[in-house]
């Protein structure tokens, strides 16, 4: 008879602990977003020929105390680039697609 009111205090803890989760994640989906006015600068390089080049996008947060854990691409989910009709001859428009925001670089390089 006491493990079975043991079971119960275990589910009804871990029933207020679901209850509170469930909680805490309505209130941070129903709050509006906190809006900061950070400057993000984008420094955009290409290098190299008409057959070999390479695109080199790389960007910091500036103002910002927690900047060492802002990656650059965290703020981009993807990137197009796409060529003037007289150079898609020549080259083809590239498209790059964040899979995984938690592997977000400082830098991405196309070529």
């Amino acid at each position: 008879m006491s493990n079975y009111l043991l079971m119960r205090e275990k589910e009804m803890q871990i029933d207020s602990f679901i209850k509170q989760k469930l909680e805490n994640l309505k209130e941070s989906l129903l709050a509006p977003p906190i809006k900061l006015r950070k400057t993000l600068k984008i420094h955009v390089q290409t290098i190299g020929t008409k057959d070999d080049w390479l695109l080199k996008i790389q960007g910091r947060l500036f103002g910002s105390e927690i900047k060492d854990s802002v990656r650059f691409l965290a703020f981009f989910s993807n990137v197009k680039v796409i060529f003037e009709k007289q150079d898609q001859r020549y080259y083809k428009n590239v498209e790059w697609d964040c899979q995984n925001t938690e592997s977000c670089f400082d830098a991405i390089h196309i070529k």
